[in-house]
């Protein structure tokens, strides 16, 4: 799965969105997905947030990735199919909210958007969705190639999953 997203350096760690993250993304390492779309959730209805565009793209981010994880890990293909479409609307709202940004953060949310279209062909069998994860997955590229290896190492997985589906591309 992705790289781990971790709150800002500059966020203060009393912050209580600040907690709220961390209680997320330990709720994620446990496997515990709803809860983790729950909390961010959460942080997604503070008013305050909008003021706080890095913590936006974060929650939103991170949500994104919980709702991914917890498709994946749904036996009911209608489930985890509604779970995928709801992934991809927050990720996609991510997207809309860090345009411009070459975070690693925005490499990931494209990266995870590539993923969740993947996954939802492999339950419906659309090809729109093997050109949405191309997309998604070329405009991370020039992205994670600014940042570290993991994230880069991540990406081409992506790629090379996305070339199965497609041999001889």
């Amino acid at each position: 799965m992705a790289p781990d997203i971790v709150p800002p350096p500059d966020t203060d760690p009393g912050d209580l969105f600040h907690q709220h993250l961390v209680q997320a993304r330990d709720a994620i390492a446990a496997g515990h997905y709803a809860e983790a779309v729950a909390t961010y959730q959460a942080c997604l209805g503070d008013p305050g947030l909008a003021a706080r565009l890095h913590l936006h793209v974060e929650a939103l981010a991170n949500c994104g990735a919980a709702l991914l994880r917890e498709a994946m890990a749904e036996p009911d293909a209608n489930l985890a199919a509604r779970r995928i479409d709801r992934a991809i609307a927050v990720l996609v709202q991510a997207r809309t909210v860090s345009v411009g940004s070459t975070s690693p953060v925005a490499a990931t949310v494209l990266g995870n958007l590539a993923l969740a279209h993947l996954g939802r062909h492999a339950i419906g069998r659309n090809e729109a969705d093997l050109l949405s994860a191309r997309i998604a997955l070329d405009e991370a590229d020039p992205l994670g190639k600014r940042h570290d290896a993991e994230v880069l190492d991540w990406l081409r997985s992506i790629g090379a999953a996305l070339a199965r589906q497609h041999p001889g591309e």
